[in-house]
C-alpha cells in the first residue's frame, strides 16, 4: 500500500529509542502518555463504550512545539517505533495545489490511505498547512486558503489515527484546531544538565570509553553554552571527528571547541571565553 501514498508522503524509517531521546521528564512524560492511549485505546473505546456515545475525536493528535533542533522530529520516531508503526511523513510542497480543490483531494488521499493502513501521519512545519485563516477576505486566494484550512481541521478531527505536527510556529496555527488537538507537548531548548548528558551520550558512543572521560571536564564547559540545541551539540561532535581525523589524531577537547564554534557561527554566535 505504500506506493498509493505516491508522492504526497515520505515513509521515515527510525530505530530510535526513549534511550536516545533526552529530553525534560514532563515532556517525556506527555510521550509516554501517547503511546499508552494507542495501546489502550481499543479497550476504552470499544469495551468501555466511549466510542459508541462520542463518534468523532477517536483519533490521536499531537502537537510538538519548540525551537528547530530541539528533538521533535525525533520524538515522533521514537513514538513510531515503539507502536510498530509506519511513520509517513507529508510533503507539504505536494500536499498543497494551487488549482481549487486539488489540496483538498489530496488531504483526503494522504488521510484515507494512512487510515487504511495504521500509519502515523507526520506533519513537520505545520504551520504551512495549518495557518490562522484571514478573518479580512481581500481576494479569491484568501477565501481558498480559509477553505482548504477548514477542510483539513475536519480531516485530521475525524481521523481515526494517530497525526503527529511539528512546528517552530505555534502561535501561527488556527486557534480552532489547537482545540481540537489531544496532547501538546512543548519541547524547550536543553538546560546545563541536558546538554552535558546529549554531549556524553554522543561522545561515548563513537570514542572508547577511558578517551571519553579524558574528556570529562570540556564536556562540563561547554554544557553551559546558552542556547544551543541537540542537533547543534550533534553536529558539533561530527565536526570534531572530522577535525580529529584531519590531524591524524584522537578526539580532544579542542576539536569539540572547534565544531561548537563553527555550529554557533551559523547564527552568528560565538562560544565566548
Amino acid at each position: 500500500s505504500r506506493p498509493r501514498l505516491e508522492s504526497l508522503a515520505r515513509r521515515i524509517v527510525s530505530t530510535a529509542t526513549w534511550d536516545d531521546l533526552i529530553l525534560p521528564e514532563p515532556q517525556r512524560r506527555i510521550l509516554r502518555e501517547v503511546a499508552i492511549h494507542v495501546r489502550q485505546r481499543a479497550k476504552v473505546y470499544e469495551r468501555w463504550g466511549f466510542a459508541s456515545r462520542y463518534g468523532r475525536g477517536l483519533g490521536i493528535c499531537l502537537l510538538a512545539t519548540g525551537p528547530s533542533g530541539t528533538g521533535k522530529t525525533m520524538a515522533t520516531q521514537v513514538i513510531t517505533a515503539q507502536l510498530t508503526r509506519d511513520l509517513c511523513r507529508v510533503n507539504v510542497a505536494q500536499l498543497v495545489s494551487k488549482w481549487v480543490g486539488e489540496t483538498a483531494k489530496n488531504t483526503e488521499q494522504v488521510i484515507r490511505i494512512a487510515a487504511e493502513n495504521d500509519a502515523v501521519l507526520f506533519f513537520d512545519e505545520a504551520d504551512a498547512l495549518f495557518a490562522r485563516r484571514s478573518a479580512e477576505i481581500r481576494d479569491a486566494q484568501d477565501r481558498f486558503a480559509n477553505t482548504d484550512t477548514a477542510f483539513l481541521l475536519q480531516a485530521i478531527e475525524s481521523y481515526p489515527g494517530i497525526a503527529i505536527l511539528a512546528t517552530n510556529l505555534k502561535s501561527n496555527i488556527d486557534s480552532a484546531f489547537l482545540r481540537r488537538i489531544r496532547y501538546i507537548v512543548d519541547i524547550p531548548l536543553p538546560d546545563a544538565r541536558l546538554q552535558r548528558k546529549l554531549w556524553t551520550k554522543l561522545i561515548m558512543a563513537l570514542v572508547d570509553e577511558q578517551r571519553s572521560q579524558s574528556l570529562a571536564e570540556a564536556i562540563e564547559l561547554l554544557s553551559n553554552t546558552p542556547e544551543v540545541t541537540g542537533a547543534q551539540i550533534k553536529f558539533a561532535v561530527l565536526a570534531a571527528l572530522f577535525a580529529a581525523r584531519a590531524e591524524g589524531s584522537s578526539l580532544n577537547a579542542r576539536h569539540l571547541l572547534i565544531g561548537l564554534d563553527r555550529e554557533l557561527a551559523k547564527e552568528g554566535r560565538a562560544v565566548g571565553p
